[in-house]
């Protein structure tokens, strides 16, 4: 250990270039997000949806959902956002949240946003100053995380592939607690290494109320003191001491009963799909992917995307536990290495709890790297607590990992076309409503559908010979219909012998993701595609219509949906 070193002032500067690091990405990239999907509304990073309402007293902000049709359930950051609001779920929070005493456990976040809004003098947390203290969380945990590793003769920068990873980056961008718990995680566990108790205590407890999982750590940590006293010392004293590494479990074990009393049921009985066999999910869903048929998903490009994240993921699992291998744990806990003994126990815990990942979590690559993004700061943690300094190479394979999730993420969540709900032409509602006598008829212009190649031009979408790649010109619009008789119409302009083709996919009600049309796409002036669909199940949602160009001149100048009679 040698954390009484005098640090130099290169090496301060090496902590400040890792955090000014960790906040360009991280706010280049809520920019890029605000002025792209959520068109400049900066409240709408949370994700909300009308489907679950919004609490009356956020409501009176004048704050309003992202997403505004019924089947789009947003994301789990809104809810935690609504429960900074209400600490204690005795307002209407309750009512909009998807599973309240599963959100609720996880209270941690919201009660430091609740602080920050108290001491920047706000009656309320808004969804600036929530962001802002994960914000703040992520740099510190990175500017500790930095200092300690100088410290104990290991490379600063190792601190980045955890900090501007999409692990953390995605969390920060939602409003997702999983990066702020692990900074807080990361500041007790060098607080334990350091024997700074009182302020383990706190940043351990507060991670443990913001992921449920980390309350493993303190266990385990507590029990090692108790065994190790007793063993060399045959007596617990100091007391006190064992009391501050005993206060993070008494505020959990009270929380957690606070939560069963309030509504009636643990977080564990609405927590359903989180687990199931161990490899089962991981190995299905990573064969599938590589084979191009990503479960919910299309298949495709974006399915081996999938399938090669959850390799990654797999690698780096393999890569952690060949880790702790070599720390030679069972010589370790014979010398009695508290910490790395506590750390290595807690960070195979969660490898293990990883492997058996269930399909509500394997099936996004967000689901699995927020939670596994951890382990990019546990691998040079544990090597630095055991004396040893990760190879260069190592390096080189964390940011590898890092790369392609950022890239993913980016691709998929960040550079997206604005968000928009437009209201059909004909009964002026914002979906198909089966109820209503009037048949629903909705029109994208070319430029407001989304493609990934090709060009906006007076309203349409325009790719021309031997300038633009193979691509699809437009997906989307992503609606849902529900059981009956539509007409899809996609009206195009071109000229050449192999223009491309339009498909209609969707997902099922046993969500399956199924291929409804595939038609060639015909050359000549304004050709109208007509394609009529017979929904015979209760419903299709995420209804997308794609265009694929192959070559030659291609214009789309509009798609249409209209519901017909039976």
């Amino acid at each position: 250990m040698t954390s009484s070193k005098r640090l130099t002032g290169q090496q301060y500067l090496s902590i400040l270039a890792c955090v000014l690091l960790t906040a360009m990405v991280s706010i280049y990239t809520m920019t890029t997000y605000m002025k792209g999907p959520l068109n400049g509304n900066f409240d709408h990073y949370l994700m909300q949806a009308d489907r679950w309402g919004m609490p009356e007293d956020i409501k009176q902000r004048g704050a309003t959902p992202l997403y505004l049709d019924e089947w789009n359930s947003g994301w789990d950051g809104q809810f935690y956002y609504y429960i900074a609001n209400d600490l204690l779920g005795h307002k209407d929070t309750p009512k909009h949240i998807d599973a309240d005493a599963y959100r609720y456990q996880r209270v941690g976040i919201p009660v430091l946003s609740k602080i920050l809004s108290l001491a920047l003098f706000q009656d309320w947390v808004s969804p600036f100053i929530y962001y802002l203290t994960h914000f703040l969380l992520i740099l510190l945990g990175t500017a500790v995380a930095a200092r300690f590793f100088i410290k104990e003769g290991v490379p600063a920068y190792w601190i980045i592939p955890w900090a501007v990873g999409m692990g953390t980056q995605i969390t920060l961008l939602n409003g997702l607690p999983d990066g702020a718990a692990d900074a807080l995680l990361i500041i007790g566990m060098i607080s334990a290494y350091q024997k700074k108790y009182g302020i383990y205590a706190l940043a351990i407890t507060f991670a443990c109320l913001s992921r449920e999982a980390y309350v493993a750590f303190p266990a385990l940590f507590f029990g090692a003191q108790v065994l190790e006293r007793l063993i060399k010392r045959k007596s617990i004293k100091p007391v006190p001491e064992l009391l501050v590494m005993l206060f993070p479990l008494v505020v959990f074990v009270a929380w957690h009963t606070y939560i069963r009393l309030h509504f009636t049921m643990t977080p564990a009985e609405q927590g359903t799909s989180i687990l199931g066999v161990p490899f089962l999910n991981l190995l299905t869903h990573m064969i599938a992917g590589l084979q191009g048929h990503y479960p919910k998903m299309g298949s495709g490009w974006d399915s081996y995307m999938a399938g090669t994240g959850l390799v990654l993921f797999t690698i780096l699992l393999a890569w952690t536990i060949w880790t702790i291998a070599k720390t030679r744990p069972v010589q370790s806990v014979l010398q009695g290495n508290i910490v790395s003994n506590t750390t290595v126990a807690f960070t195979l815990t969660l490898c293990l709890l990883y492997l058996c990942f269930g399909e509500t979590v394997i099936w996004n690559f967000t689901g699995y790297m927020k939670a596994g993004g951890l382990f990019l700061f546990c691998i040079p943690f544990i090597a630095a607590i055991n004396g040893r300094r990760p190879h260069a190479a190592t390096f080189v394979l964390a940011m590898g990992i890092t790369a392609f999730f950022c890239w993913q993420g980016w691709l998929l969540r960040v550079d997206q076309p604005t968000i928009k709900y437009k209201f059909d032409v004909q009964c002026h509602h914002l979906k198909i409503d089966t109820g209503s006598t009037c048949r629903e008829h909705f029109v994208w212009s070319g430029d407001e559908l989304a493609g990934l190649v090709g060009t906006v031009q007076n309203g349409n979408r325009v790719a021309a010979q031997g300038l633009t790649p193979s691509g699809f010109i437009s997906f989307g619009p992503y609606i849902e219909l529900p059981k009956g008789r539509y007409r899809v119409e996609l009206t195009i302009s071109g000229d050449g012998s192999d223009l491309g083709y339009t498909d209609i996919i969707g997902i099922n009600s046993r969500d399956t993701a199924v291929t409804l049309s595939k038609q060639p796409l015909t050359a000549g002036d304004d050709v109208k595609i007509q394609t009529v669909l017979d929904v015979d199940e209760s419903f299709i949602r995420n209804l997308e219509v794609r265009t694929w160009y192959q070559s030659g001149n291609l214009s789309l100048k509009s798609l249409s949906v209209e519901r017909l009679a039976n």
